[in-house]
Parts: structure tokens; C-alpha cells; sequence
């Protein structure tokens, strides 16, 4: 069954790139237990802006574990913008690293 899930435009934009370093390695799409197809087609499925994305079940448990790691680079980013006093940009990746990790 599929998974309908609300996106930000920052989050589509997040996920795209995601799904693009994906798309873009084969060892990671047979990390991930994803074809070369499935990733192409969930780049067409996700939206450009913020809107709703239709998520597939077997797109789900797969990039679950993508969206963590990118999560923990945004939290790094957050921690070295704190750490340089750019507390807005801080914010803003922890944010997006917070809500990366609730959406799947």
C-alpha cells in the first residue's frame, strides 16, 4: 500500500537530492534494494514544490534509512553554523534534519 505524505518545497528539494545520489550510484540503489527504475520514478512522483507525495512501500523502509543520513549532515551543518554564530541558518537545518527524520 502506498504512503501519502505532505512536503515542503525544502523538503522536496532535500529528498531530490537524495534520490538523485541515488539514481546516480548503483551501489547504493542495491543498498537501498531499489532498481535504477524505481529511483527514476519516484524522482518523476515527487513534487517540485511543497505538496503531497505518494510514497510506495517499498520507497518507504528503503529511503528511510537515506533521509536519516542526510539528516545527520544537516545536523552537522547546524552545529557548525551555531558554532559560527549564524544561529537563523542553525535553525533552519535542524529544522530540516527534524522533520526529514519524522517523514517516512
Amino acid at each position: 500500500m502506498n504512503r501519502a505524505v505532505r512536503i515542503t518545497s525544502t523538503q522536496a528539494e532535500e529528498i531530490r537530492n537524495v534520490l538523485q545520489v541515488v539514481a546516480d550510484s548503483a551501489d547504493l540503489q542495491q543498498d537501498c534494494g531499489l532498481t535504477e527504475q524505481q529511483v527514476t520514478d519516484l524522482l518523476a512522483a515527487l513534487p517540485r514544490a511543497a505538496g503531497e507525495w505518494v510514497v510506495p512501500d517499498y520507497a518507504a523502509s528503503a529511503l528511510k534509512d537515506e533521509l536519516a543520513a542526510r539528516a545527520d549532515v544537516l545536523r552537522t551543518i547546524s552545529d557548525d553554523a551555531r558554532a559560527g554564530g549564524q544561529v537563523g541558518q542553525a535553525l533552519a537545518a535542524a529544522r530540516l534534519a527534524a522533520s526529514l527524520e519524522r517523514l517516512l
